[in-house]
């Protein structure tokens, strides 16, 4: 796996997952349409940081993934906070 040194990276890993979440809701499209596009960009976003080690070696593939699925899963959290609260704050 990549070690990434500092923290901004970590933001910008859930950017494009926060901002479809944002953007499907304010165009007011089903539920079920705003999680299959979150859960697309959430494999998109993991992607950036998902390299295995080896690629032969089942658990370092499996670590690699659940790791950076939760990285992005973190990341979402800290970067669609403030976007939702401007989002409410200026509608």
């Amino acid at each position: 796996m990549k070690k990434i040194e500092h923290y901004f990276p970590y933001v910008i890993l859930g950017l494009p997952v926060a901002i479809t979440s944002v953007l499907t809701y304010q165009f007011e499209f089903s539920g079920l349409f705003s999680l299959l596009v979150g859960l697309i960009m959430t494999f998109y976003s993991m992607f950036a940081y998902f390299k295995p080690n080896k690629k032969n070696n089942i658990s370092s593939f499996a670590a690699s993934f659940f790791l950076s699925f939760g990285f992005v899963l973190v990341s979402t959290f800290f970067t669609a906070f403030p976007i939702w609260m401007l989002v409410f704050l200026f509608n």
